[in-house]
């Protein structure tokens, strides 16, 4: 059976945390993010992410028409703005989660 004055006691992190809070007031809050977030590893893309990514910001556009042989000639483009934007948006969803 525990004795329920000893569960009671405070942690031995307790006065480090007072001591913190005295020196960083309101902001110990981000103080204590930060390091949190110091502690985890970063957490990267797949090779096979990033293929689906690269895959959404290609296009098949139509170059011209080749009236000699009476065919469209298509060719492919690929926009890499929104690619780098979408890696961005990806990896920080990745990595704020945690």
């Amino acid at each position: 059976m525990t004795d329920l004055r000893q569960a009671a006691q405070p942690p031995d992190e307790w006065e480090l945390i007072k001591n913190i809070l005295a020196e960083y007031g309101l902001d110990a809050i981000a103080f204590v993010a930060q390091w949190k977030a110091a502690q985890c590893p970063w957490q990267g893309l797949t090779e096979g992410e990033v293929q689906l990514h690269a895959l959404a910001h290609r296009r098949m556009v139509n170059a011209y028409y080749d009236a000699a042989r009476e065919t469209n000639l298509v060719t492919e483009t690929f926009d890499a703005p929104g690619f780098y934007k979408d890696i961005e948006r990806a990896l920080k969803e990745k990595n704020e989660t945690r």
